[in-house]
């Protein structure tokens, strides 16, 4: 009977410990379940707010740059922080937390005395940086800023005013050259 004993006492054991094992496993997959998922929403836009204007010349200009996070996960993010930064070292941060399923909107005030486009690259990360990155919780992206073009005129421009010229003058030279014919 001793033995019967013993071989249902190391059985039980067994048991509890697989049982145990199995536990950890499933508690660990399910907390890797629960996570925040951050990533951009399109891409960061930008708007021409103020320009600073001396002796006919424009020397500075303020834009609102919008960048759009959003969190997929299941749980808030740990606390981010989004940074925007140019090619010369200027940069900005700002902090938040995403709830599960919320997109959220930072929104920076760009200053810059540079009268050219402006490459920005908009990191987001966890603002501790002892914390663990994973693919989940950091990104980055590059957009430029149009300034003006080597003309020096604004970036912007009418779509189809150059080919609308270029019909106008068709028109005219095909009249004209039809006017000559008669004569």
């Amino acid at each position: 009977m001793g033995i019967k004993l013993k071989v249902i006492v190391v059985t039980m054991i067994l048991f509890l410990s697989i049982g145990l094992f199995f536990g950890m496993i499933i508690e660990k997959s399910s907390a890797e379940e629960q996570q925040a998922e951050i990533s951009f929403i399109g891409e960061p836009t930008y708007m021409l707010t103020n320009e600073i204007i001396k002796n006919n010349r424009v020397i500075g200009r303020t834009f609102t740059i919008n960048i759009t996070l959003y969190n997929a996960g299941n749980k808030k993010s740990e606390e981010l922080a989004v940074n925007i930064s140019d090619e010369e070292g200027f940069s900005l941060k700002k902090y938040t937390y995403l709830d599960p399923g919320e997109t959220k909107i930072i929104s920076f005030k760009w200053s810059t005395l540079i009268n050219r486009d402006q490459k920005i690259v908009v990191r987001y990360l966890p603002a501790d940086l002892d914390a663990a990155w994973t693919q989940y919780n950091h990104g980055s992206k590059t957009f430029t800023i149009k300034i003006e073009d080597k003309d020096g005129l604004p970036a912007t421009s009418t779509p189809g005013f150059e080919v609308l010229l270029i019909i106008i003058a068709i028109i005219i030279y095909a009249f004209l050259r039809k006017k000559k014919e008669h004569r």
